[in-house]
């Protein structure tokens, strides 16, 4: 017997193997571990996948995946279908990290392993912020492929951002900084990369730049305005890593005031008998005052329910004297003064070359010499028979805090209470413990009453239109022929109900004079009607035009008629009593009557074949009319008419009812009560008494669960005691620990004993620190023991222009001196005047997290508690108190992921190789059209041979034509696209040479070729 080959018996055993496990396509599952259902039909192309998920500088947890794919096509003609499959050997590979200008970097830590999948990977430690690519390389024999993973590694950040100024004239430089600091501890993030983005009114994106911060964490930038920078609000951005911040400008045309006006009631407050004065000075920028100006002084409420009286909302004017000052009186304050009253004085001052500038102050009017404000623990309230604790700040009604002051709290409506004593602290503020009693009804008395007088409006004009050129009336003469009209329109005005617009057609002939004029049949337009009749326009050829006029409501009472009462039948009267009633308006003086009186019956009949209506007016006692008026009203309705003959007698009686209308202004406020503690205040230094004040405090609800912590101010290596208060609604047990955090990260641990957890905070802590446990929660505010402060001073008082100023900055952390960077804006004080300008604690905005929806007494908000700005022990107790939302901020470093796969060339390739081969095949037919006889046509299938010879060249040179799959490009191959660019047709350059017979080349290949 022969023997047999040992490639036979391994080509024989793989084909046992696959046929008897159901996988026919053995040597992809044994090389690549792919076990396909049918073996590939074209070659093989390489898709990758990669992504990287939780990498850490420093820090073990994350991983790369890479997921290599094979692709093929399932059969060799143009409708074979894309089938994948996933490898899980046969490969290798390779990962780097990669910079922004994509070189090496040594900072991706791999643990190597055979094969991919998912490979455990982190960062190293000292690795800076930045945009990276993990480069992932694959090579599988049969293609290598490179993925670019973008991975940006960033800190957690709070970003600020500034411009130098807060308005721009065109053509002007923005100058721009940002500070990027570590959103966990708030220390400068340094070489930290980033983006500038500024954007036009319009949306327009106009700079997009990268830059690096510095050492400090600091950016700058300018962008120089052009000349004809568009006008409005344009918006600049730093966008570092998953961070933004935004800052807005403004650009336009302006000039800076050449003085300015300072304004200031002559009180801090005024009381009941005190005389209201204004009083001010103007100044050029120089210092020089400006004399003999007008100064025009006004009041407006900006808070509290008392009404200025009307006359101080008038303008007052008055004449800055030699030294450039002004003094403006409003009066007493009348004794009608109610509550605390907030209004701004506005001032406008125009000098002698016409410029003129606004000044504006505070006025605070108030009829009690305290003003009093509370919070509480319990939802802002109180509880009867509850042991409360409460914060009240007790101020002047100008705001000026009574500090050290002792304070006294009673109980108004109850004379035997001793009260509570309790010493406030710098800020004005005491802290005490009280049972308000039970709640009382507290009565609000209703703020008076201030009427305006009912200012007539004229009747007018709204609309003129040619209906024959549909243009607008807008000839000057016309214009002032419509003006002539106004006495006679305004005569029609106690016609009108409310505001009516009229409308009608007017013909006019050529001398101007209005030949008809048609509109409605109400009493009100055929009034104005009449008017217009009396129009003279401009001569000229006949015209009709529509016109429309505005009739304001004349604010007269108005009769209306109730006809229920009646025997027999007249359908058309109610119609004819409404008329009358709006022709009756006329006799009805403004403010004349009572609002709601029945003030006239109208007996009425008519008989059968007449038109005419019989009334007797009767009168009623006590209506509020005069004769006269009653009079006019009987003679109005002496000329009620039927419109058509009464089909039969009726009779009957209509009542009259008087509506007075109410001007603006005049509706009488009710008191309001409601359920609430009334507290009396009074403040003493000493023996000397600082004043008298009232708050209402609303009921409250006492919860499930209080966590109270002590002290709430801290310090690092001070002790906070945390204890738990159960209310009437708690069920359950009390934790056994609790814990003591910063955002998301565990500061300490404390166990629970006799309802109270001691924590010590850490040296390195400061910010805000919580315990939560259910739905209650404590907050401990620990200042940093060496705070940040700065200080500038300059060498001189004051410079002459010209001169040059030098200024000295000090940065200290508490008492040491400390490097720090120190960002410095100089800018014209005048410019305030025309934008506002950007504050010293504006930077308080970002570093800052923590929220209040309300600052503690309307003044004591987290941003002043966290830069030290609170004085009073008591005030920053409140403050925390009122903080609703702390960051959460995970510790520690932002996880860096990415993923990305590789591209499908396929198409790309197709294109490329196709063109080639159909040059080649012009080429070819060019030839044979120079070689062709006479009448000889270049059949398809002599166009098939062609084509197939253009594609054995290319092979023959080393470089077939071939799509993304390694199939070469025959006709059977093309997509329908491109197979109708290899049409006979498309490539002869005599139509001669093609024949006549026409048969369709996509539908030849499909029927000769794919066959």
């Amino acid at each position: 017997m022969a023997a047999i080959p040992v490639a036979v018996v391994f080509a024989t055993m793989l084909a046992c193997i696959g046929a008897c496990t159901g996988f026919p396509c053995v040597t992809t599952g044994l090389r690549y571990g792919m076990w396909a259902d049918q073996c590939p039909a074209t070659d093989l192309r390489l898709d990758v996948r990669a992504a990287a998920q939780g990498l850490l500088r420093g820090h073990e947890g994350g991983y790369l995946s890479i997921e290599p794919r094979a692709l093929w096509l399932d059969g060799p003609d143009r409708d074979a279908h894309p089938v994948a499959g996933t490898l899980s050997r046969g490969f290798s590979w390779t990962a780097a990290l990669l910079d922004g200008d994509e070189q090496p970097v040594d900072g991706l830590v791999l643990e190597r392993h055979r094969g991919a999948g998912v490979i455990p990977a982190s960062l190293k430690a000292d690795l800076p912020d930045g945009d990276y690519l993990l480069r992932v390389t694959v090579d599988a024999g049969f293609d290598q492929q490179t993925v670019d993973v973008p991975l940006p590694v960033y800190a957690p950040a709070i970003v600020h951002l500034m411009t130098d100024r807060p308005l721009y004239k065109p053509g002007q430089d923005v100058l721009l900084r940002s500070v990027a600091l570590r959103r966990t501890d708030l220390t400068p993030l340094p070489e930290r990369p980033g983006r500038w983005r500024i954007t036009s009114p319009s949306g327009t994106e106009m700079l997009l730049e990268r830059d690096q911060a510095d050492a400090w964490g600091i950016a700058d930038a300018s962008f120089p305005l052009d000349a004809a920078a568009q006008i409005g609000t344009w918006t600049a951005e730093w966008i570092t890593g998953g961070e933004r911040r935004a800052a807005s400008f403004e650009v336009r045309p302006f000039r800076l005031p050449r003085f300015a006006v300072e304004v200031e009631p002559s009180r801090p407050w005024y009381r009941i008998g005190d005389e209201l004065v204004i009083e001010g000075v103007a100044r050029y920028t120089s210092g020089a005052p400006i004399a003999g100006a007008p100064a025009v002084v006004s009041l407006a409420a900006m808070s509290g329910r008392w009404p200025l009286p009307l006359d101080w909302e008038e303008d007052h004017e008055v004449r800055t004297d030699a030294q450039g000052r002004f003094r403006a009186s409003f009066g007493l304050v009348p004794p009608d003064l109610m509550d605390l009253v907030h209004a701004t004085a506005t001032v406008r001052v125009t000098e002698a070359g016409g410029e003129a500038v606004k000044g504006a102050a505070d006025v605070v009017l108030s009829h009690r010499s305290l003003d009093v404000q509370s919070m509480t623990e319990l939802g802002g309230g109180l509880v009867a028979g509850f042991n409360n604790r409460a914060y009240l700040r007790v101020t002047t009604p100008a705001g000026l805090p009574l500090a050290n002051a002792t304070v006294k709290v009673t109980r108004p409506y109850d004379p035997a209470d001793p009260g509570k004593v309790a010493t406030t602290d710098a800020d004005g503020v005491a802290a005490l413990q009280i049972d308000p009693g039970p709640p009382v009804t507290v009565v609000e008395p209703a703020p008076p009453v201030r009427v305006r007088p009912v200012e007539a409006r004229p009747s007018s004009l709204s609309m003129a239109v040619d209906t024959a050129t549909g243009s607008a009336v807008a000839d000057l003469a016309a214009a002032r022929a419509f003006d002539r009209l106004q006495p006679a329109l305004d005569r029609c005005r106690p016609l009108a109900i409310g505001d009516q617009v009229v409308s009608l057609g007017v013909q006019l002939d050529g001398t101007g004079r209005v030949r008809r004029a048609v509109t409605g049949d109400d009493p009100l337009s055929a009034c104005v009607a009449d008017a217009v009749r009396g129009l003279s326009a401009p001569s000229g050829p006949p015209r009709t035009w529509e016109l429309s006029f505005l009739i304001p409501d004349p604010q007269l009472p108005s009769l209306s008629f109730d006809t229920s009462d009646a025997f027999g039948s007249a359908p058309a009267l109610p119609e004819q009593l409404a008329q009358a009633a709006s022709s009756t308006r006329r006799c009805l003086a403004a403010g004349q009557g009572v609002d709601g009186a029945q003030v006239l019956t109208v007996h009425w009949a008519v008989e059968r074949g007449s038109r005419s209506v019989a009334t007797v007016v009767h009168d009623e006692p006590g209506h509020g009319l005069s004769a006269a008026t009653v009079g006019c009203v009987r003679s109005e309705l002496s000329r009620l008419a039927l419109d058509e003959p009464a089909e039969a007698d009726a009779l009957g009686a209509a009542t009259a009812t008087l509506s007075v209308p109410k001007p603006p202004g005049t509706a009488v406020p009710q008191p309001t009560t409601r359920t609430a503690y009334e507290l009396a205040v009074r403040a003493t230094s000493g023996d000397e008494v600082l004043g008298e004040g009232r708050v209402v405090v609303g009921v409250g609800a006492v919860p499930p669960l209080r966590l109270r912590a002590e002290p709430t101010l801290a310090v690092a290596g001070d002790q906070v005691e945390v204890e738990l208060i159960r209310g009437p609604g708690f069920q359950g047990s009390l934790p056994k620990e609790l814990v003591l955090q910063k955002g998301t990260q565990t500061i300490a641990r404390a166990e629970v004993r006799d309802k109270k957890a001691v924590f010590a905070v850490p040296d390195d802590v400061n910010g805000f620190l919580q315990v939560e446990w259910g739905y209650a929660r404590a907050v401990v505010f620990v200042r940093s023991a060496a705070p940040l402060t700065v200080s500038v001073a300059s060498d001189r008082s004051t410079y002459a222009p010209g001169d040059e100023a030098h200024l000295t900055v000090t940065t200290r952390a508490g008492d040491a001196p400390v490097p720090a960077a120190v960002g410095l804006v100089g800018l014209d004080a005048t410019l305030a005047q025309l934008a506002p300008l950007v504050g010293p604690d504006d930077f308080g905005q970002v570093t800052v997290r923590a929220t209040a929806p309300t600052p503690a007494f309307g003044t004591f908000d987290v941003q002043a508690l966290a830069l030290g700005q609170i004085r009073g022990e008591n005030a920053a107790k409140a403050a925390v108190l009122a903080i609703t939302d702390l960051p959460r901020d995970p510790g520690g470093d932002a996880p860096a992921a990415g993923a990305a796969q590789t591209e499908d060339d396929s198409n790309v390739v197709l294109a490329r190789n196709f063109y080639r081969a159909l040059d080649r095949a012009r080429k070819l037919v060019r030839a044979w059209e120079a070689d062709a006889a006479d009448g000889a046509l270049l059949q398809p299938e002599a166009m098939v041979g062609l084509w197939d010879r253009a594609l054995a060249e290319l092979r023959a040179e080393g470089d077939p034509a071939v799509d993304g799959y390694g199939r070469e490009l025959t006709l059977r191959v093309l997509p329908v696209y491109l197979l109708s660019q290899t049409d006979p047709r498309a490539l002869v350059r005599d139509g001669a040479h093609v024949p006549e017979d026409f048969v369709g080349w996509t539908q030849y290949v499909e029927q000769e070729v794919m066959r």
